[in-house]
C-alpha cells in the first residue's frame, strides 16, 4: 500500500513539473517564432512607411514650391526656388534611407518606377525653373517662352501625379506588410496564451489528482491498519483460547499417564495382577497426547506453498487408505470408486493426508447405530475432478456448513458424544488448508438425518509425478 502510494504520488509531482516545464517551453517556442516577425515589423515594415511618408510629404512641398515661383516675382521665384530644391534633397535623403532597409517581396519594382519618377520629375521641374527665367509674359517675356513655361508646368504635373503615385503604392505594400506581421504576432500570443491556459489546467487537474489520491491512500491506510489492528486482536483470541484447548488436550492424557505412574508405585500393585492393566493405560494415554502433536503438526504444516508441477494419481491412494481402514474399522461397510486416471495437483502425501481426514472424519462422526457405511469416490467433471466420502451419520446441523471447516471446531452431535469426542478439531481445517494451498474448493452436502458428503475439487489440467 505505501509503496504504491509512493509511487503515485512520484509519477503525480513528475506530471505537474513536466506540465510546467512544458508550457515553458511552448511558450518560449511560440515567441521565438514570433521574434523574426515583430523584428521586421520594427526594424523595416515601420521605419519604410515613415521614411516614406515623409519622402511623399516632401515630394508635395516641392512641388507646391515649385508651382508657387511660377506665380511670384523674380525675387520670390528664387527664394520659392530654393526651398523646392531643400524639399526634393529632404526627399532624397529619406528615400535613401528607406533603400538602406531590407526590401519586402515586390517592392523593389516599386522603388525603381518611384526612382524613375522622381528622375522625370526632377527634368521638369529645372524645365519650369529655366523657362521662368525668362520672365512672365506679361513682363517682357515672349509667347514662346510662355508656351514652354506651360510645357514645362504641364510635364512637371504629370511626373509628380507618377511619383505621387508610385510612393503611394510603396507605402501600401509597407502597410500591408506591418498588418500581415503584426496579425502574425497577434496569432501567436493568442495561441500561446490558449496553451497556457490548457497545461495550466492540466497540471491543476493533475495536481487534485494527487491530492485526492493522497487523500483516499491515507483513508486506506487508516483503513487497512484499523483492519489489521481488528486482525491481529482477533488472532491473539483465537490464538488465547487455541493455546488453552491444546494446553488441555495435551495435560489430559499426560495427566492419566501420571495416574498411571502413581499407581504402578504404589506396593501391592504388582502382586495384585494390575500392573500390566496401569501400564496399558498409561501407554494409551501417551496415544492420546501423541496424536494430539501429531494433529498439530499436520495443521501447522498444512499452509505451505506447494511445489509447482507435482501430480498424483488419486486411484491408488484411495484404495490404500480403504484397505488400512478395513483393518482399523472392521465394523463399518466401506465402498470406493476410483476410476484410473484421475490426478490432483499434490504429492501422494497431500492427498494421502486429504483422504485420510476425510475419512477420520467420517469414522468419528458419520455413522447412526449400528448403521455404519462409507462411501469414498473419484469423479472426473467438465473442467474439475473431486474426492467425495459420503457417510451414514445424522448428518450437519443446519447453519453449521460454514464453520464446520475451520480450526478447533468439534461435533455436538450423538456420534461425537458415542466416540469419545476425541480430536482438537483440526481435521477439517487441515483438508481446507491443504486444498486452498494447492488451488482447490472443499465443501460439504448433508440434509439432517441422511448424511453427509464431504468434498474437494481440483483443476483437471493436474500432472501426475512419477
Amino acid at each position: 500500500m505505501r509503496g504504491d502510494l509512493l509511487l503515485r504520488v512520484t509519477v503525480a509531482v513528475l506530471l505537474v513539473a513536466a506540465g510546467f516545464f512544458a508550457v515553458t517551453l511552448y511558450v518560449e517556442t511560440r515567441l521565438s517564432r514570433v521574434d523574426p516577425a515583430r523584428d521586421a515589423m520594427a526594424e523595416n515594415a515601420l521605419p519604410s512607411i515613415r521614411h516614406l511618408s515623409t519622402a511623399w510629404s516632401e515630394l508635395h512641398r516641392s512641388e507646391q514650391l515649385i508651382l508657387e515661383s511660377a506665380e511670384s516675382p523674380a525675387d520670390d521665384e528664387t527664394a520659392a526656388g530654393t526651398r523646392a530644391q531643400a524639399a526634393a534633397d529632404r526627399r532624397d535623403s529619406e528615400l535613401e534611407l528607406y533603400a538602406s532597409l531590407p526590401y519586402f517581396p515586390a517592392e523593389k519594382p516599386l522603388y525603381a518606377e518611384v526612382r524613375t519618377a522622381l528622375t522625370e520629375l526632377d527634368a521638369a521641374t529645372r524645365q519650369v525653373l529655366l523657362a521662368e527665367a525668362g520672365g512672365p509674359a506679361g513682363n517682357g517675356g515672349t509667347v514662346y517662352q510662355v508656351d514652354a513655361r506651360r510645357a514645362a508646368l504641364t510635364r512637371l504635373h504629370v511626373a509628380g501625379n507618377r511619383a505621387d503615385g508610385a510612393l503611394d503604392r510603396l507605402i501600401d505594400v509597407n502597410v500591408t506588410n506591418a498588418q500581415m506581421l503584426m496579425r502574425e504576432v497577434r496569432q501567436a500570443h493568442q495561441q500561446a496564451d490558449r496553451a497556457v491556459v490548457m497545461l495550466d489546467a492540466l497540471a491543476l487537474i493533475v495536481g487534485l489528482s494527487l491530492a485526492a489520491t493522497v487523500v483516499v491512500a491515507a483513508a486506506r491506510l487508516r483503513s487497512s491498519k484499523a483492519a489489521r489492528d481488528e486482525l491481529v486482536e482477533q488472532r491473539t483470541k483465537e490464538l488465547e483460547a487455541f493455546s488453552a484447548r491444546v494446553a488441555h488436550d495435551i495435560l489430559s492424557p499426560l495427566g492419566a499417564v501420571s495416574l498411571s505412574l502413581d499407581l504402578a508405585r504404589r506396593p501391592g500393585t504388582a502382586e495384585s495382577g494390575r500392573m500390566d492393566e496401569v501400564l496399558q493405560r498409561g501407554q494409551s494415554s501417551l496415544g492420546r497426547a501423541k496424536d494430539v502433536v501429531d494433529a498439530l503438526l499436520e495443521f501447522a504444516r498444512s499452509g505451505a506453498r506447494p511445489k509447482p508441477g507435482v501430480g498424483c494419481e488419486v486411484a491408488a491412494v484411495i484404495e490404500q487408505a480403504v484397505e488400512e481402514a478395513r483393518v482399523v474399522h472392521p465394523d463399518f461397510c466401506l465402498e470406493m470408486s476410483a476410476p484410473p486416471g484421475i490426478a490432483f495437483p499434490c504429492s501422494s502425501g497431500v492427498v494421502t493426508s486429504l483422504v485420510t481426514n476425510l475419512m477420520n472424519n467420517a469414522f468419528k462422526y458419520g455413522h447412526r447405530g449400528d448403521r455404519k457405511e462409507l462411501r469414498v469416490r473419484a469423479v472426473r467433471e467438465a473442467e474439475t475432478v473431486r474426492l467425495e466420502v459420503e457417510d451414514s451419520g445424522p448428518g450437519i446441523p443446519e447453519g453449521a456448513e460454514g464453520t464446520i471447516f475451520l480450526p478447533y471446531h468439534r461435533a455436538s452431535g450423538a456420534a461425537a458424544k458415542d466416540d469419545g469426542g476425541a480430536g482438537l478439531g483440526l481435521g477439517l481445517a487441515t483438508v481446507r488448508k491443504l486444498t486452498e494451498a494447492h488451488g482447490g474448493r472443499c465443501g460439504v452436502r448433508s440434509r439432517p438425518g441422511q448424511g453427509a458428503t464431504f468434498w474437494i475439487s481440483f483443476p483437471a489440467s493436474a500432472p501426475v509425478d512419477s
